[in-house]
């Protein structure tokens, strides 16, 4: 329920930098850098777009969490 409230909370323009951040500088699990062309590459596009797809779903998300979440 914590991640739900800060997926809704927090700005998406901030959770898109603080996931860079940890993710690409932080952890290197991803890569920065120049964008890669779809013809050129198809695997490392997406691998370019993986974070930006993922911290743009967290919203969503994280709305349908709390929608459907039991009252307790």
């Amino acid at each position: 329920m914590l991640i739900a409230l800060a997926g809704v909370s927090l700005p998406i323009y901030f959770t898109g930098l603080l996931a860079q951040a940890l993710f690409v500088h932080q952890w290197a699990i991803f890569d920065g850098g120049e964008y890669v062309n779809f013809v050129d590459n198809p695997l490392g596009w997406a691998n370019k777009l993986f974070l930006a797809w993922v911290t743009l779903a967290l919203l969503f998300a994280a709305t349908y969490t709390r929608l459907t979440a039991p009252r307790c």
